[in-house]
């Protein structure tokens, strides 16, 4: 390992030292090439011995002058590239502390530590915010994280059956028994959407008793998900279908999406009151 470093350092200083030869020749050759001096066969028809002076050092002055221009060409263009190079490197490093903030909340998702998992959900939140480029895959692990942490297999195939409905009413509230759950709904909700964005997958995901005032899930799919006792502001102005009578009442989603994400029951022969969005 030393060897190759100390290779790669003599490689980078013969580089160098190349470099500035091919410099300093150019910067000496060029105006000499440009305007090189007049020889005596050059001024035998000038008569006068002082005519033939002014003629060499105007002609000198005029290869001093490229000479010059030559080298605030290249002072500008080291500055230049100086600062190409400067913000290279802060591109660089601002990519490298994103993708650690991102690695480091991925972990602490998996952590045993409701606090420590809420605080990455709202780490995450803050990335999705300053990083375009890792916007979808916060959405994405959001998503994964929910249907993970609050699976709800009632329906599924071998699927167990759903609980009575006093053990709906008498379920607390998912800020109580599963705050993380309710911190990733909320930042999902609160992040702004534009029509490029994914579609997000919740389905077949235990959402009773969620509060989700004032969030945005336009692009959000819920097919076969317990929103049972979901609670929304009365100053929601979006409306959402009211069940037939033979299911049982269900409050509203608290969420303003527009019709493409028209959240409808899954039938009137289901015990639960499972809501499915359109394909």
């Amino acid at each position: 390992m030393a060897v190759t470093n100390r290779r790669a350092v003599w490689t980078a200083a013969l580089a160098a030292c190349g470099l500035l030869v091919i410099v300093l020749g150019f910067v000496i050759v060029v105006p000499h090439l440009l305007y090189p001096p007049l020889s005596a066969a050059g001024l035998r028809g000038v008569a006068s011995a002082r005519a033939r002076i002014q003629l060499q050092q105007a002609q000198s002055q005029l290869a001093n002058n490229a000479r010059s221009a030559l080298l605030q060409g290249l002072a500008g263009f080291v500055i230049v590239a100086g600062a190409a190079a400067t913000w290279w490197q802060v591109h660089i490093s601002r990519h490298g502390q994103l993708t650690e903030r991102f690695t480091k909340a991925v972990d602490q998702l998996g952590s045993e530590n409701v606090t420590v998992r809420i605080g990455a959900i709202y780490a995450l939140e803050r990335l999705a915010k300053n990083s375009a480029a890792d916007r979808d895959a916060v959405l994405f692990l959001w998503a994964a994280f929910i249907r993970a942490r609050a699976p709800w297999p009632v329906g599924a195939p071998d699927g167990p059956q759903h609980p009575t409905e006093q053990v709906d009413e008498g379920l607390p509230w998912m800020r109580v028994r599963a705050a993380d759950v309710q911190a990733a709904m909320g930042t999902l909700g609160r992040l702004p959407r534009s029509r490029n964005e994914p579609v997000i997958l919740l389905s077949r995901v235990d959402l009773r008793s969620l509060a989700l005032q004032g969030s945005q899930l336009s692009r959000s799919r819920f097919r076969y998900t317990n929103l049972r006792t979901c609670a929304r502001p009365a100053s929601t102005a979006h409306t959402w279908p009211e069940p037939t009578s033979a299911e049982p009442p269900c409050r509203k989603l608290a969420c303003a999406a527009p019709t493409s994400a028209m959240l409808t029951f899954a039938g009137p022969t289901s015990a639960t009151p499972l809501l499915t969005a359109p394909s």
